[in-house]
């Protein structure tokens, strides 16, 4: 890579910009599912690894009942697809 690397969070941009030039783009499938799914974008490489998910509040704050259950299902989640 030459220079400074670039930064883009707009997914949607992203996939118009790997639909439209020769780029490759090394991003989760959820983000193009859509594109997969209709054919315009195919997966030629997969990586096997784990990701660390990690959920953030402010120290010394009680949670709201909403949080505490995005919280019980985030941990339900994560434990039905860990290896």
């Amino acid at each position: 890579m030459r220079g400074k690397a670039n930064l883009i969070e707009d997914f949607a941009t992203l996939a118009d910009l790997t639909l439209s030039t020769d780029a490759m783009w090394l991003s989760s499938a959820y983000a193009v599912r859509a594109q997969i799914a209709d054919g315009s974008l195919v997966e030629f490489f997969r990586a096997q690894q784990s990701v660390d998910v990690v959920l953030y509040a402010l120290k010394k704050r009680s949670r709201s009942p909403l949080a505490e259950a995005i919280c019980t299902a985030l941990r339900l989640q994560t434990a039905s697809i860990s290896v």
